[in-house]
């Protein structure tokens, strides 16, 4: 009934107060924390269509909304599912393939992070690089891939200290068991190294390389949106023209007076194959041996400004280079379409 034993005893309240309250406040912190640990990550949303801006590949993937994706690129295979990581990476299982591809973004771009990469030059072994001023003089040559016309494609990408670069394309084709090869199309032009980003510039157009890790990416993709559409319809525009250009059929007069000077047999050889090539009118028949085995395809050409364009019967298509001056006509051997 003391003083003191008042105050002992509105402390004592006041001390199991404070403890219910201090109490109650770490009860709802843990639950708070227990809710945000078995909240799901939030899943980006990356469907859509993917094209690619790296000159050295030409395909579209496609990511459904339902898990699967579809591809025009040949030794990827075309269709499958992915899945997407908290980190963005998109991961694409082929079906009936056990590769799978990692989508990796990279600022604006996307990369195939485990595959489609240079780590060293052609002809040292060395791996890429580029100096304070953003050049380099390598080359670099990607392997032969399948195309859908059943020829073999393989680039080789040269950079040179002026700041140009030249890509040669090659073409192969299995003949008796051995892969014939011969040169395709080139293509020059100007590039430029910025912050990981190797810029490709040629026909109006711009293509992209990621340089990441002393690595060079070269199958390289963009998600299309309507702000970029401009740009890929300038890369298509730029192939389009080039294409017409090429292939534009020279005037009727200049066509027969070439066409008179190849009529009958031609025979040459590339590497182990023979070839024998007739002349018919504008129908063309050629034979190809090697190794005891024969094909003959037969077809007609189409006489362009700097080439012979031919169509086989069933479909696919080659060329021969030519050059005409003088009333003399040369010509180089056939190379097969890879478009």
């Amino acid at each position: 009934g003391t003083e003191a034993d008042v105050t002992e005893a509105q402390t004592g309240n006041e001390s199991q107060a404070e403890e219910s309250d201090s109490s109650e406040v770490s009860e709802d912190a843990e639950s708070e924390n227990e809710s945000k640990e078995t909240e799901a990550p939030e899943v980006q949303d990356v469907t859509g269509t993917y094209k690619n801006v790296s000159f050295l590949e030409n395909t579209t993937y496609v990511l459904n909304d339902n898990g699967t994706y579809d591809s025009d690129k040949v030794d990827y295979g075309q269709k499958g599912t992915y899945t997407v990581s908290e980190d963005g990476k998109i991961t694409l299982q082929p079906v009936d393939l056990g590769n799978q591809y990692i989508m990796t973004p990279y600022e604006e771009y996307y990369y195939f992070s485990n595959d489609d990469y240079f780590d060293e030059d052609s002809e040292y072994g060395a791996v890429p690089s580029f100096d304070e001023n953003g050049r380099s003089t390598q080359s670099f040559q990607t392997p032969f891939v399948s195309q859908s016309n059943g020829y073999e494609l393989s680039n080789t990408l040269t950079f040179k200290e002026d700041g140009t670069f030249t890509i040669q394309q090659e073409t192969g084709q299995m003949q008796g068991g051995f892969l014939v090869t011969s040169d395709g199309d080139s293509y020059d032009g100007e590039y430029t190294f910025d912050n990981g980003v190797v810029t490709l510039k040629w026909n109006d157009a711009e293509y992209q390389l990621l340089f990441i890790d002393n690595k060079l990416y070269y199958n390289v993709l963009k998600k299309q949106t309507d702000e970029n559409a401009s740009d890929f319809d300038a890369q298509e525009a730029a192939m389009q023209a080039e294409k017409d250009e090429k292939y534009a059929p020279v005037d009727e007069a200049l066509a027969n007076e070439i066409s008179q000077k190849l009529q009958g047999q031609w025979q040459y050889s590339q590497g182990a194959v023979s070839y024998t090539l007739t002349f018919d009118g504008f129908n063309i028949t050629v034979e190809s041996v090697v190794g005891g085995y024969q094909l003959t395809n037969k077809g007609t050409y189409t006489v362009c400004k700097d080439l012979l364009l031919v169509t086989y019967e069933n479909g696919e298509q080659a060329t021969m280079d030519y050059t005409y001056e003088d009333g003399n006509l040369d010509f180089s051997g056939l190379v097969g379409l890879t478009e």
